[in-house]
């Protein structure tokens, strides 16, 4: 049974920022020579990152056996079994104050999944490091973990 899905991707600003960027990195070359490598190079890696960013997608699951958080294209999907579960909540929160955004660990707060926002459930463990997943629907998302979990210690 699936008690949740939620599907986020990248907003605007990751675009905004990447053309800062490009731009940053390509203006100041404008009237100097370029070597031919750094001319056909440059543009690739700009193209393969824009592909990469359009392409990744953040899938958060709730099922019976647990929470699925598939980063497609940027990370290998993580799986938390319910019974590690000690607390979930939704919250507000600062992604920078959990590396920024897309996947990060940090040593004293854990792992973050996130797209954008300010919104999202702090997944405390059992065991191991707390889990930050950002999400539109923060509120549904911690009542749905709440759910499954109260569901398998019904069993």
């Amino acid at each position: 049974m699936t008690y949740f899905h939620e599907e986020q991707r990248f907003g605007r600003w990751i675009w905004a920022l990447l053309v800062v960027v490009a731009l940053a990195t390509v203006l100041p070359l404008v009237g100097r020579p370029i070597p031919l490598a750094a001319l056909a190079f440059g543009p690739i890696v700009i193209a393969l990152v824009f592909v990469l960013l359009a392409l990744a997608r953040l899938d958060v699951d709730i099922d019976e056996r647990g929470i699925h958080i598939a980063f497609h294209y940027l990370w290998p999907t993580r799986h938390i079994p319910l019974e590690n579960i000690k607390r979930a909540h939704a919250t507000e929160y600062s992604p920078l104050m959990w590396g920024g955004w897309g996947v990060h660990y940090l040593f004293l707060r854990g792992w973050s999944f996130n797209t954008g926002g300010s919104e999202g459930v702090l997944v405390e463990l059992n065991a191991g490091p707390s889990v930050m997943i950002g999400s539109q629907r923060a509120k549904d998302l911690a009542a749905a973990i709440a759910k499954a979990v109260a569901a398998r210690a019904g069993r």
